[in-house]
């Protein structure tokens, strides 16, 4: 057989291989809109990156037979799945760490701000190239800001929000587009279904005490989170707090209480510690547990989110009190000081400080001592207590020291 032919043919193959390269790489405007998510993701589209081309988010028709996509949790907001470039191949939205730097986190959407953030990876890394990529700017990295961000409200039938901003790849795959216009004139972007009107979440919720407090009006401080993924504002919230930790009885405290917050909003509740038994108080040396649930502007309500348990002291803090006498010395003039401090719970006085800023003594630790000011003006006397508990605390009265006045009897004159 001649060899022209051979070679003739050759070509032709490899023609038809070339055009239909730049065919997919082009994409037109009808193929960009056909490719869908499979019925399991909810993250579909293109981004565009100048180094590699193309990034397909998802594929079930118009792509090849490989059935593949990204999806978005919507509780959490975490990304899993995988996307596909025909130049470096498998893009991983959940790998696994160590990552490169802060945040030290797989991709995730925060609800609150609808900022992305995190890391994915190529499948392809090796050699001098870690396929890492940062979907925004962290606070320690150099160079120009950046990031991608999902843009509400909902747009079009059904209701997706689309996806804008870069990412950035390295120096191999560059800054990632996610919403642009192509050199055909189509536009392209990454967009989410995950945007109907889902429940609200109550996030990051936490207990915290003030010692000093108890000192004074013991209260535990509850906050939480309200974050929505549609972006809706909040109106109501319900908290709960029992000693049960089952639930099976009804709520020592439970409150239900109207608002007007925006969303990533942190709610606030606090609860005084009291030993008179009331529906509002907490008790003294009792472990509790507490809940809340949220409702967004459309009427749609969480879950209950569980808060971690907590436990009250085991008895009120001392109640630091003290006289003296006279009650308006005389410079010079000897005062006499009395601890009348009050302790619970069946402790004892562990140790007590006076403090007496221009008195001698200066320092005492008895429960009466005597002080002599020699200095006229306002005075100020603290008292610190601590009982067998080891629960300190302290107070601070101020005395006023007048001037010693001497009388003498008059010389009457002779006559």
């Amino acid at each position: 057989m001649s060899k022209k032919p051979i070679y003739l043919l050759l070509i032709i193959i490899l023609g038809l291989s070339l055009i239909g390269w730049l065919s997919y790489l082009e994409l037109s405007q009808e193929m960009k809109e056909s490719v869908q998510a499979a019925t399991t993701d909810n993250v579909s589209g293109w981004a565009w990156s100048e180094n590699i081309g193309w990034i397909s988010f998802n594929n079930t028709t118009g792509g090849g037979t490989v059935n593949y996509g990204v999806n978005i949790d919507s509780k959490t907001g975490e990304f899993s799945g995988y996307a596909w470039s025909e130049n470096i191949g498998w893009i991983d939205f959940a790998p696994a760490g160590p990552y490169p730097s802060d945040p030290q986190s797989l991709v995730k959407l925060d609800f609150g701000t609808n900022k992305v953030s995190g890391w994915a990876r190529a499948l392809s890394h090796g050699d001098d190239w870690d396929g890492w990529i940062k979907l925004s700017k962290g606070p320690n990295d150099s160079g120009p800001d950046y990031g991608v961000s999902r843009r509400l409200p909902c747009e079009g039938k059904g209701g997706v929000a689309s996806f804008e901003g870069y990412a950035w790849g390295s120096d191999v795959i560059g800054w990632i587009k996610f919403k642009g216009t192509a050199q055909d004139g189509s536009d392209y972007k990454v967009q989410t279904a995950l945007c109907q009107d889902l429940p609200p979440l109550a996030k990051d919720l936490d207990v915290a005490v003030k010692k000093d407090e108890y000192c004074t009006r013991p209260a535990h401080h509850f906050s939480w989170k309200y974050v929505d993924p549609d972006g809706d504002d909040q109106i109501k919230f319900q908290f709960q707090v029992t000693d049960d930790s089952t639930w099976s009885d009804s709520a020592k405290i439970d409150r239900t209480v109207n608002v007007d917050y925006r969303n990533g909003t942190t709610n606030n509740q606090a609860v005084i510690v009291s030993t008179l038994l009331s529906e509002n108080t907490l008790s003294y040396n009792t472990t509790y547990y507490w809940r809340v649930k949220v409702w967004d502007k459309d009427g749609m309500e969480s879950d209950w989110v569980y808060g971690p348990s907590f436990k009250t002291e085991n008895h009120p803090y001392p109640y630091v009190r003290f006289e003296w006498h006279p009650t308006s010395p005389k410079q010079g003039e000897s005062v006499k000081f009395e601890d009348q401090t009050v302790i619970y719970g069946g402790a004892t006085t562990k140790s007590r400080l006076w403090e007496f800023p221009g008195g001698n003594p200066a320092t005492s630790t008895e429960k009466k001592p005597t002080v002599t000011y020699h200095e006229v003006g306002d005075q100020k006397i603290t008292l610190t207590v601590t009982d067998s508990s080891n629960y300190t605390c302290s107070t601070t009265q101020s005395l006023s020291v007048s001037i010693f006045e001497t009388y003498e009897e008059p010389v009457s004159e002779s006559e």
